[in-house]
């Protein structure tokens, strides 16, 4: 589903605009982009969370 599409600044700020705790926002963003480097992959898997 990811690899279809392309990234988009408007998703990321959507995603950012979630009702989430800021720090728990920011612990997302961490994970969700170490889990697409490591996976060599445009996307984390985790569709709408904040950093995928």
């Amino acid at each position: 589903m990811c690899s279809e599409k392309k990234p988009n600044l408007a998703d990321v700020i959507n995603n950012l605009r979630s009702p989430v705790p800021f720090t728990h926002k920011v612990g997302l963003v961490i994970k969700n982009n170490l889990l697409k480097l490591i996976r060599a992959k445009s996307c984390c898997g985790n569709h709408g969370q904040p950093g995928c």
